[in-house]
């Protein structure tokens, strides 16, 4: 059990990152934020014992690779890490990829706030949660035409509602359009890398039929076959994704 309440979170997403940080502040822990895992360990040894949310897949160096240079070169260390994995995955074989690696836990996205919190709880001593941390309020919308929800989002902030769907908003169509363009240039490992950092945004918001389009395009991109249904699943998550931005412009925001 560690004492110290900063939490190391390595995150390429850029909407990712901005969801867990705020999680861990609802929470009332520290954060300080790292876009792979270069960049975490050239800092590494300025930080206390700590928790460390390492996602697995990251440019640069990947949380695997990471996981399995912190444990080596500071095995000798009075520093202790605790590494928390952060995967969308659910294949056998990654998941004991990660084990070996040298992770403690892991978690999954979607990452709902009560589960990060749950999971830190087994590992830092003190209790630093506010009072409000497990305070949710329904923030599910009351148009049964709407394609998407905020009902995993336990939050009672509207600031922070506002701030997650314009995350989305202004990211998705972006992202809709690289994973096309990677289609159009058979960039298959791109195709799925794309699809699999897409992929839990619309889980968050529910937005279930085209996170599974989402996850046969990653699986059809990551085996290179399958290709004449990527057309038609590409079209599909267009379309449910802008639709979805259309609703919550509607619904949120006055851009």
């Amino acid at each position: 059990m560690l004492l110290n309440n900063k939490i190391l979170l390595v995150e390429d997403s850029k909407s990712d990152r901005f969801l867990f940080s705020r999680y861990l502040l609802q929470l009332g822990y520290e954060c300080d934020s790292f876009e792979h895992g270069r960049e975490l360990i050239d800092n590494l040894s300025g930080y206390p014992s700590s928790v460390i949310l390492l996602d697995i897949e990251l440019p640069v160096m990947n949380g695997i690779d990471t996981a399995i240079y912190i444990r080596e070169h500071f095995k000798e260390s009075d520093q202790r890490f605790i590494l928390i994995g952060l995967t969308s995955h659910d294949d056998p074989e990654i998941m004991d990829r990660i084990v070996e690696s040298g992770f403690d836990d892991c978690l999954h996205k979607p990452l709902l706030k009560l589960d990060l919190d749950a999971k830190l709880r087994q590992y830092i001593l003190v209790n630093y949660s506010n009072n409000n941390s497990n305070t949710a309020t329904d923030t599910s919308n009351n148009h049964s035409n709407r394609i998407y929800s905020l009902e995993m989002f336990e939050a009672d902030d509207p600031e922070f509602l506002q701030s997650i769907v314009e995350m989305f908003v202004t990211s998705t169509p972006d992202a809709i359009a690289e994973m096309k363009l990677a289609y159009d240039k058979l960039d298959w490992e791109l195709l799925r890398q794309h699809a699999h950092k897409l992929k839990p945004h619309f889980n968050y918001f529910m937005i279930t039929k085209a996170a599974s389009a989402l996850q046969e395009v990653e699986e059809y991109a990551r085996r290179a076959n399958g290709i004449d249904k990527l057309p038609g699943l590409l079209e599909y998550i267009e379309k449910s994704g802008l639709q979805a931005v259309e609703q919550m412009k509607m619904d949120y925001l006055t851009i």
